[in-house]
């Protein structure tokens, strides 16, 4: 997935990138963009958290000793469900959980049509394998992602955080940590984890304002 990024950042004469992520999505933006800052006007994070102080720490043990993949969203996201015999089994399925009830109106339309893919048994499946995930969230590249934020600002090229005020992610990691570590570019909008989603509109609009705010 960092090649992938990394190959949007290739640098062009003339032209500079504002890269835009969410949750692990902003981890390779900020990696990315360290690797290529020539190229980079802003990067804007949409709750992506990075774990500082005694939380990365911890952190860090639980990815060292394995227990990241037995404690935490790691184990939960290996066990989710990741089969439906049709894509309506799917929304039906999907639009009963809490989290997506949240949702703003038609994601969850566009959610069925391009995160899903068809299985090899002939039903549909996630795009993004579970176990994928499930390595994200035992992995997450807070370390590599806390230097490039700091290559950045010594490069002088502003990085916006954008945070959900409800956000479990955000909470876990340290919200006035993250507050204080991405002051004066901290922004928040009244949603949890999935901003993209939730608020749609309101994040499409900041994300703008932002690309163009230095």
């Amino acid at each position: 997935m960092l090649d992938q990024a990394l190959g949007l950042t290739q640098p062009r004469a003339g032209s500079r990138h504002v890269l835009v992520g969410h949750s692990m999505g902003g981890y390779l933006a900020l990696q990315a963009a360290a690797r290529h800052p020539e190229a980079v006007a802003a990067v804007v994070l949409i709750d992506s958290p990075i774990p500082t102080g005694w939380r990365g720490k911890l952190l860090s043990f639980s990815q060292l000793t394995g227990l990241a993949y037995r404690a935490g969203p790691a184990p939960i996201a290996a066990r989710r469900r990741d089969q439906w015999p049709s894509r309506a089994a799917a929304r039906e399925f999907f639009a009963g959980k809490a989290f997506v009830q949240r949702w703003a109106p038609g994601v969850l339309d566009d959610f069925v049509a391009h995160a899903l893919v068809t299985a090899a048994n002939g039903g549909v499946t996630l795009r993004v394998p579970r176990d994928t995930e499930r390595d994200i969230y035992a992995y997450v590249v807070h370390r590599p992602a806390f230097h490039a934020l700091q290559r950045l600002r010594r490069k002088g090229i502003a990085v916006h955080y954008i945070a959900g005020t409800q956000s479990e992610e955000t909470r876990m990691a340290g919200y006035a940590e993250n507050e204080r570590l991405f002051a004066p570019r901290f922004h928040a909008l009244p949603t949890g984890h999935l901003i993209p989603m939730e608020a749609p509109v309101d994040c499409a609009a900041l994300v703008l304002k932002l690309a163009t705010a230095g």
